[in-house]
């Protein structure tokens, strides 16, 4: 994990991002707040794209691609499982399954609705069906000598990907909408990663960085308080409608490249320091956060809330549950499945 620990960090500030957004009306009241995180979740798309080319190249490598499909579904298994458990756990809290019913259970999962912020696993399926295929696409698109053709073949790509998700934004997401296309520039990037962050954080880039952030917010600002009314965006935004944050349109694709590249430069930077370990753990167990965060929320307003005597430490008590208490439940499942495998080894071992 120490290779990309600012990639890592990105994550975590990405699950912080989006935590904070679901807190409105909650810890927070202002809108600019969840302005200024819009750009978490297509962040954890990118960064899930990313971390994904990761996953593939080191695949082939070891088995020359053999079973890349079946590969694929079985990297899925933790993350789904991890979902089938939330999902069991916040139907019987919320009362929307019964608790035996398997058919009222599978419509939970499959309507990935139990709670809001569980769209995303339909996204994170979808797309993670979809990456061989992106994977496997880029490495054809990559394969012509001629440099200006190469590029050319590279940002078609990339358009397809964006025209495909914006005919079908509506009626068909199973192809993933505009998450589509940063899903399949992810992937770009971390087939190009160390050669990307390298460039990042050679030299003084911060003042381009800072400016061309100051531009996305810019943009993506007009599309958060446009109230609908897409005439009042700018740029193509407005003739793309009705594309707004989440998926996200062009204004907050920009916003969210910019805030990657500044977080990059800064985590690049501050590498090995505590205060960045701590993003990094945070965006280690970033899916077990986004999971179980709302349902931790519920239960702290019910259970907690009533003995915290004022907003600061209220604030302070719930982010540290939301944010440790998947962390820690990750950490000791993981903990457990592994002393678990090593004793029925040991066994088997010892029968033999």
């Amino acid at each position: 994990m120490k290779k990309y620990s600012e990639l890592y960090a990105i994550r975590g500030m990405a699950i912080i991002g989006v935590v904070v957004c679901h807190q409105i009306a909650f810890l927070h009241h202002s809108d600019w707040i969840n302005f200024l995180t819009i750009y978490s979740v297509p962040m954890l798309i990118l960064c899930m794209g990313i971390t994904k080319a990761f996953s593939i190249e080191r695949y082939i490598n070891k088995t020359g691609g053999r079973e890349l499909f079946s590969y694929t579904f079985k990297s899925m298994q933790p993350a789904l499982l991890s979902y089938v458990v939330c999902c069991m756990v916040c139907g019987v809290y919320y009362q929307k399954w019964n608790g035996w019913s398997f058919i009222e259970l599978g419509q939970l999962i499959f309507k990935f609705d139990v709670v809001g912020p569980f769209y995303f696993m339909e996204y994170y399926i979808i797309l993670s069906i979809l990456s061989p295929y992106l994977f496997l696409l880029w490495k054809m698109a990559e394969k012509p000598a001629d440099k200006r053709f190469r590029y050319t073949l590279q940002v078609c790509f990339l358009f397809t990907c964006f025209f495909i998700g914006f005919v079908t934004r509506n009626n068909f997401t199973l192809l993933g909408s505009s998450y589509l296309v940063i899903y399949a520039l992810g992937i770009q990037i971390g087939r190009k990663y160390e050669k990307l962050i390298e460039w990042i954080a050679n030299g003084k880039k911060i003042i381009f960085f800072v400016f061309f952030w100051g531009i996305g917010i810019y943009m993506a600002k007009t599309t958060f308080w446009c109230g609908g009314d897409f005439s009042r965006t700018i740029g193509i935004d407005k003739y793309l409608s009705p594309w707004t944050l989440n998926p996200p349109n062009i204004s907050v694709i920009l916003y969210m490249l910019s805030s990657f590249l500044l977080f990059a430069f800064i985590f690049k930077k501050l590498q090995g320091k505590i205060a960045v370990n701590l993003f990094v753990i945070l965006g280690k167990y970033s899916l077990d956060i986004y999971l179980w965060h709302i349902v931790i929320q519920n239960i702290f307003v019910v259970y907690v809330w009533k003995y915290v005597p004022n907003m600061w430490l209220m604030r302070f008590t719930a982010y540290s549950m939301m944010f440790a208490i998947p962390v820690i439940g990750r950490y000791i499942w993981d903990k457990f499945k592994s002393t678990a495998s090593k004793y029925i080894i040991g066994e088997k071992q010892a029968l033999q």
